[in-house]
């Protein structure tokens, strides 16, 4: 069982940071929610991965450095999010018939 979350959690990962680099470009929002999904879903994934204790919540549950990275790729796609919300329609714009001509 540890070896198939060890595979989960390097998949969910590896896709973390593909999304996230494949938003470098420019911003959508599509991006943004894969990101803030992903972000997510790294939480219960990491613990093959967590490294060290950040923060101690209790005896057996705490902060980890893995858990740093659903931080920081969560706040990116709330960055993203409202960047896109910002940034000008990038709708086609059809020639008129007149162009055609």
């Amino acid at each position: 069982m540890t070896g198939l979350r060890l595979l989960a959690g390097v998949v969910c990962l590896s896709a973390l940071l593909v999304v996230w680099v494949a938003g470098l470009p420019g911003p959508r929002r599509r991006g943004a929610v894969v990101l803030g999904v992903l972000a997510l879903a790294w939480l219960p994934l990491n613990k093959p991965l967590e490294g060290l204790v950040l923060v101690r919540v209790t005896d057996d549950q705490g902060f980890t450095q893995a858990d740093l990275l659903a931080v920081a790729a969560f706040a990116t796609a709330l960055w993203r999010w409202f960047r896109a919300g910002a940034a000008p329609s990038r709708k086609r714009v059809e020639p008129s018939a007149s162009v055609r001509a």
